[in-house]
């Protein structure tokens, strides 16, 4: 199914049972962050706060909270999420998008001195965050030399009601922004809230800058998205999102911004940040306002870095047959970034060091541990069993002191990590010696057998429910 706006999708997962609306009176200060973690962590579903305390705009949350509703998003599933992401981000000449002369997001338009952010109910969302943010953003900027647009997520905290700091790692948003600010020139920016999910996994994707994030995002969707221009800077918007911020980063402005609860699960230190002047806001008739919810595994930004799973597997595919390459998965624990398992077909001698190589290559991989075609890499128990049973300690291990990571994990300092990586596959010819024992693995055909024609009452996934007769015993014993 295609999806023309945000709220599409959101009467699409209603009616699949992943939305869950909520009717009584909350608060945005902790409580609608708190109350989506807890539907995160049981793996419950989105929730559409309708009764926000102080404000008549409803605030959409967990809305990317599994991988599964990622992927009902886009229109594929975990498991084919990779190959569909890499066939379609092939054809992104086909999808450039298509300039409207209007669209939703033009019903409502504010300038000047009457532009307020306190209108939309934007969330404080742990306890020792510094203030209000806002985090579901899809930011959108100009090259300023080939005029080619990039989106991002970024996170804005609110300084005042038409100023709010930006914070960035050093990728293409700050390479951009250093360019204007090289002449001595603001940066405009246009921030997106309420997108529609191709929009918003193209702001989460890391793509060169010669590349259009919105024609990867009309690439996914197979057909172009609509975006307008902006009131008051030189930029397009998508048509349908819920609200647009307009607005400039003026050169040599910053402020104090964070501590905030990062996507690692720490609070990040207080730093200096640029600051984005807001200059008009436009918005839709009953605006939906989206929040997202960041902190330890499992929250709902960590789904949303599964784009770095293909662009791992693009990465790797370049230097590998693409038949040797099975599968590429980031762990939950591993914040979706830092941890990789790779599944290969192994054809010749030290191929997983090899594949382990290329992998700690990418910049947010720290750890990274290589395992056969007979491992499953999303099962934790069997990537862990080739672990105990096909590493070999130090001579199994890749170390790469002094690595440029992310700069937001904690074991970091500047972003400078120790990246490692593990090879657990058998030997194939005399890469690693050990017993023959590893060659002849017990494999029990468990796909052949249904629980359920043998025990009554098995509804599967660990799930019984017990015969009639014994739950008439149990209303006797009670």
């Amino acid at each position: 199914m295609l999806f023309n706006d945000f709220r599409e999708f959101l009467d699409f997962l209603e009616d699949k049972g992943e939305l869950r609306r909520v009717r009584r009176s909350v608060d945005r200060y902790l409580e609608t962050a708190l109350v989506t973690k807890k539907a995160i962590e049981e793996r419950g579903p989105a929730l559409l706060f309708e009764n926000v305390k102080g404000y008549g705009v409803p605030i959409a949350s967990g809305v990317y909270g599994t991988q599964r509703r990622v992927c009902l998003g886009l229109n594929t599933t975990p498991e084919a999420f990779v190959k569909d992401y890499v066939k379609r981000s092939q054809r992104l000449s086909d999808f450039s998008p298509r300039i409207v002369s209007s669209g939703p997001c033009k019903e409502n338009i504010i300038k000047g001195r009457k532009v307020d952010l306190n209108k939309f109910p934007i969330t404080w969302h742990a306890e020792r965050d510094r203030g209000w943010y806002i985090d579901a953003t899809c930011c959108i900027v100009k090259h300023p030399e080939t005029k080619t647009r990039n989106a991002s997520v970024h996170r804005l905290f609110i300084h005042a009601k038409n100023q709010t700091g930006l914070w960035m790692s050093p990728f293409n948003l700050w390479h951009i922004i250093m360019r204007y600010w090289e002449q001595g020139e603001a940066c405009p920016m246009a921030v997106a809230i309420g997108v529609d999910p191709y929009c918003m996994m193209a702001a989460s994707t890391s793509m060169p800058l010669e590349e259009d994030e919105f024609a990867f995002a009309g690439a996914q969707r197979g057909k172009p998205i609509d975006m307008v221009r902006c009131e008051t800077v030189d930029l397009e918007v998508p048509a349908t999102a819920e609200i647009v911020l307009e607005g400039e980063i003026p050169p040599h402005e910053r402020k104090l911004e964070a501590p905030f609860v990062e996507f690692t699960g720490y609070y990040g230190d207080e730093r200096l940040a640029p600051v984005f002047n807001v200059k008009a806001i436009t918005y839709r008739d009953h605006p939906i306002y989206h929040d997202i919810i960041t902190g330890p595994p499992p929250d709902e930004n960590q789904p949303m870095l599964i784009t770095n799973m293909a662009e791992i597997y693009k990465l790797v595919a370049r230097v590998f047959p693409e038949e040797s390459i099975l599968d590429v998965y980031l762990t939950e624990g591993g914040c979706t970034y830092f941890n990789c398992v790779v599944r290969i077909k192994k054809r010749y001698p030290g191929q997983g060091k090899q594949v382990a190589s290329a992998v700690l290559s990418y910049q947010g991989v720290k750890n990274v541990i290589v395992v056969d075609d007979d491992i499953d890499a999303r099962n934790h128990v069997q990537v862990e069993w080739a672990f105990a049973t096909r590493y070999r300690g130090i001579k199994d291990t890749i170390v790469i002191p002094d690595s440029l990571g992310c700069p937001l994990d904690p074991t970091s300092i500047d972003g400078v990590v120790t990246k490692m990586g593990f090879d657990a596959t058998k030997p194939v010819g005399q890469d690693k010696q050990m017993s023959q024992m590893v060659h002849n693995a017990c494999y029990f055909p468990t796909d052949t057998v249904r629980l359920a024609d043998y025990i009554d009452g098995w509804k599967g996934e660990g799930v019984y429910r017990g015969t009639k007769k014994e739950g008439k015993r149990g209303k006797k014993a009670g």
